[in-house]
């Protein structure tokens, strides 16, 4: 009997708290999710190879086991004789998941033929190495070894004039800035040509760098942009260091490098007079910080503020330099501040700011121009409402409140609003879409309303694995899978240059968050994207609206001097 039969056998309680009960009332307003063989469906669609994981289904799928059930499983697993069947269903019941016989024999019952389904979260790679590039002169130490010189593209530009403004910056002692440039203009790449060239001049007597940023996608991706730079234009071998996810390296004989750590990670080992922090507060001379916009966080101030020296040199990458959690303005002024009221935007060619950024690089297809529709949600919140939601927002939580989240995640109106245009996007348009949820429960509901619809999508959650996380990003961006749907995941260090639609149905009162967004959709042509003009599709909802990309980009200019 396949799995879905046995699944259907599971109370229907407990079938709807094993998928989510906002979940299957949002499923049931499009008359979907009624009966138990449909939501046994469902959660195995939702679950995929990661079904017997999930917390207390196995427990619930073994006691949905009849005597004969119960029985032929034995034969497979132990063939033992069972005195007491219920005591040997409760000796079932407590066996764990993973890569043992029990396992095996849940997959030889129901007859999947799948090794996935067994396999564990793939290991941190090494956490430090020495990087050997084409310009280093110390022959004879590493003679003999293949040094692997990556294809290096030229700065554009625009990069060049805003890299010789950085490193003008950086000569001067204990300098402290924003480097301000919008998402897709190459933030990243411009920020490590300047500290490579930079650090060819200064580093070997200077100690260590350290660059900060709050996740391990925005951590792998500096971390592989600076090692492929210094390969191809550094002057002597350098070490890099790993210190986030499982990584946290030795660093006995360390006395130069450089270190990418997670702003969660490096508080933890602040907090226990950590060896590396340590170290690290004796010897850093240049902190660079990505979404600086988090800066003046308790937790990721505490860990700057940690290495930060008289003769330390502090960095600060953002496409929005403000905070969205005031409304006095106090929060901008007080980033502001932290980075001495300095901030460093695009420049031209004769190395001067420029005024509109978004615009030059949209005309010059650096940039991607937006064709944005507005739906209209038709959900009306009357005055009373909208007062009641507002004055629920705070300074640290700036989304709407839960009852609200809940109120639009299962409305039949708006959902079917949305899943009308990624339709209009996929199979009219043919374009890769990227959509931002309101809520986990509301990126199930779209990807199973999709999947009605015969597109294909896929979910990046908090709760996804990593190593899923990773094939679903690349499927996507590999055009494998037109439609992929996040909530709180892709709004910072995810770029995928094939998005041609942009779906933000997640309603926010925070212009840095909507900026993040709308940047995924920003990238044009001459930085690898596919087309000059892409869409957006904002589902406007009763409660204000930001304005275009290049508003939103300069809306903090006034607190810079």
């Amino acid at each position: 009997m396949p799995l879905v039969e046995y699944l259907s056998r599971i109370p229907q309680p407990k079938l709807v708290e094993l998928i989510g009960a906002e979940v299957v009332k949002g499923l049931q307003e499009f008359k979907i999710a009624n009966k138990p063989v449909e939501m046994a469906a469902i959660l195995c669609e939702l679950k995929g190879n990661d079904i017997f994981r999930t917390p207390g289904l196995l427990r619930s799928l073994l006691w949905a086991f009849e005597l004969d059930d119960l029985l032929s499983f034995n034969e497979f697993f132990e063939n033992k004789k069972i005195s007491d069947v219920e005591s040997y269903r409760e000796e079932l019941q407590n066996k764990k998941w993973g890569n043992n016989k029990f396992s095996e024999t849940i997959l030889q019952f129901f007859q999947i033929d799948d090794n996935s389904f067994l396999k564990t979260e793939i290991q941190q790679d090494t956490d430090q190495e020495t990087i050997i590039p084409r310009l280093s002169t110390e022959e004879d130490e590493f003679q003999g070894q293949n040094i692997f010189i990556p294809e290096m593209y030229p700065l554009h530009t625009y990069q060049k004039t805003t890299k010789d403004k950085i490193i003008d910056e950086l000569l001067k002692p204990s300098s402290k800035f924003l480097l301000h440039m919008p998402t897709g203009s190459g933030k990243t790449k411009t920020t490590v040509e300047s500290i490579v060239d930079f650090w060819r001049v200064k580093g070997k007597r200077m100690g260590f760098i350290v660059w900060f940023a709050h996740s391990i996608e925005l951590c792998d991706q500096a971390y592989d942009t600076f090692k492929n730079v210094w390969q191809a234009k550094g002057d002597y071998p350098l070490q890099m260091f790993k210190v986030f996810g499982t990584a946290t390296p030795d660093i006995d004989d360390v006395e130069n490098g450089i270190f990418f750590t997670g702003l969660q990670k490096f508080n933890s080992l602040v907090n226990r007079n950590d060896y590396l922090a340590l170290k690290l507060r004796e010897y850093t001379r240049l902190i660079i910080v990505d979404e600086a916009h988090k800066s003046i966080a308790t937790t990721y101030k505490k860990s700057i503020n940690y290495l930060l020296a008289p003769d330390t040199r502090l960095i600060g990458l953002t496409a929005t330099p403000g905070r969205s959690d005031d409304n006095d303005g106090s929060s901008t002024q007080h980033l502001s501040s932290f980075y001495d009221s300095h901030k460093i935007t695009i420049c031209d060619e004769l190395g001067n700011e420029m005024y509109d950024a978004v615009k030059y690089l949209q005309d010059n297809e650096y940039l991607a121009k937006l064709n944005r529709i507005k739906v209209d949600s038709e959900i009306e919140f009357k005055e009373e409402e909208k007062k009641k939601i507002f004055s629920k927002i705070t300074e640290s939580n700036y989304n709407l409140p839960p009852e609200t989240i809940k109120k639009l995640v299962i409305d039949h109106i708006r959902n079917s609003k949305i899943i009308s245009e990624i339709e209009k996007a996929v199979i009219l348009r043919s374009d890769p879409t990227l959509v931002f949820s309101m809520s986990i429960s509301h990126a199930v509901i779209m990807k199973i309303l999709l999947q009605k619809k015969g597109i294909v999508s896929e979910c990046v959650l908090s709760n996804t694995p990593s190593h899923l996380r990773s094939q679903y990003i690349n499927d996507f961006k590999n055009n494998k899978s037109p439609v992929l749907i996040n909530y709180g995941v892709l709004t910072t260090g995810f770029d995928a240059p094939n998005i041609r639609t942009l779906v933000i149905s997640r309603p926010t009162t925070s212009i840095v968050l909507y900026s993040q967004m709308l940047g995924r959709g920003l990238r044009g042509p001459k930085m690898g994207g596919v087309s000059n003009k892409n869409t957006l599709i904002d589902i406007i909802d009763n409660y204000g609206s930001f304005g275009t990309e290049r508003a939103a980009f300069n809306y903090f200019d006034e607190y810079y001097s």
